[in-house]
């Protein structure tokens, strides 16, 4: 268990991120970036303190504006 918290999963499907690292990672030096290959991989283990907001006018004012967005002029 230790090693896939710090890890990540074995199944193939969830080890694709390696794969696009490198690639971001190329990208990166041909364009004269200094990044490292582990800038691109998801930090497993390192769970981010989300800041959730509680205030539900504050939610249905952003959920006014999405619809209010994607309505035709």
């Amino acid at each position: 268990m230790d090693f896939e918290q710090s890890n990540g999963s074995l199944d193939v499907g969830e080890r694709l991120d390696h794969g696009f690292a490198l690639a971001s990672m190329m990208v990166n030096w041909s364009a004269g970036g200094k990044a490292k290959y582990s800038d691109f991989l998801p930090k497993h283990g390192q769970a981010e303190e989300e800041q959730v907001e509680d205030d539900p006018q504050a939610a249905l004012q952003l959920l006014t504006k999405m619809f209010k967005a994607g309505q035709p002029a």
